[in-house]
């Protein structure tokens, strides 16, 4: 009868500061994001029917040893983006800015019991860490109150680096995997629009999207 519980602790902050002038607004948001939990799991029973031959005591019978399962996360993001709204007269507008994000985080299990040879059950730690840098840039042209044209584009570079680490006699020793990645991206998007009146209006768009990729690694018993 290990307690199970959860705790889940999230705390976000953000500040955003705006200057106007007479050729636009200059923007800057800031947030940062910090995420702790932490799950414990009763896996007695489970040890028991698994292992439990194992420790057996004629003539009393098998004994449960407690065997808590937590799992846990720490999370931490920061993300900056700075952009330039123009508010030219004429037909033409722009937006010009650059983004930035860092986070780190740290995930890991560990299951102790049964401990077999001295070693624990079962124990995994991921380590990650990740940086973005985006520039972006959006060009609008209105040759007429009706008719809005506008091309953007984003241009990103991202990177992370991961340590897998596993040990303990489930997972039949010790591993330790580390990765690194890099990749970029351009994006653009363009859009149309025709105001029929205040109340209507059609448009339509055209962009090209990107997802970042990730890490999958297993221990080399697995692979």
């Amino acid at each position: 009868d290990v307690g199970e519980s959860t705790r889940d602790q999230w705390s976000f902050e953000g500040l955003t500061v705006k200057y106007k002038t007479d050729l636009g607004t200059f923007i800057s948001s800031s947030t940062w994001f910090h995420r702790e939990a932490l799950d414990n799991e009763d896996g007695t029973e489970a040890s028991q029917t698994v292992f439990g031959p194992a420790y057996a005591t004629p003539p009393l019978g098998p004994v449960y040893l407690p065997s808590p399962a937590p799992s846990f996360l720490d999370l931490t993001s920061f993300t900056q983006e700075v952009r330039f709204e123009s508010s030219f007269e004429g037909p033409l507008q722009v937006i010009l800015g650059g983004y930035y994000n860092h986070g780190t985080s740290h995930t890991g299990q560990d299951i102790t019991e049964p401990v077999v040879a001295g070693q624990p059950g079962y124990i995994q730690e991921v380590p990650h860490a990740s940086n973005e840098v985006a520039e972006f840039g959006d060009v609008t042209y209105a040759p007429i109150d009706a008719v809005e044209l506008s091309a953007g584009v984003r241009a990103a570079s991202l990177q992370f680096k991961q340590h897998n680490f596993w040990y303990g006699w489930i997972n039949g020793g010790t591993n330790d995997v580390q990765i690194a990645h890099s990749e970029s991206a351009v994006t653009p998007r363009y859009t149309a629009k025709y105001k029929f009146n205040s109340d209507a209006m059609v448009y339509a768009s055209a962009a090209k999207g990107f997802r970042n990729g990730g890490a999958n690694s297993v221990p080399s018993q697995c692979g």
